[in-house]
């Protein structure tokens, strides 16, 4: 079995490809702002 050295940037960056923050205005005219929570094992970028 090889190690991929590759594994953790090539998962960082589909993670950071695939993030999204959405923003609405409301009926009362407060804005909420929304995003998903983070991957767990992607907290901090590989060091690359």
């Amino acid at each position: 079995m090889e190690i991929d050295p590759d594994h953790y940037e090539r998962l960082f960056r589909r993670a950071h490809a695939r993030r999204a923050v959405s923003a609405y205005v409301t009926e009362d005219g407060t804005a909420t702002i929304a995003a998903p929570p983070p991957a767990t094992d992607l907290d901090e970028p590989p060091p690359f």
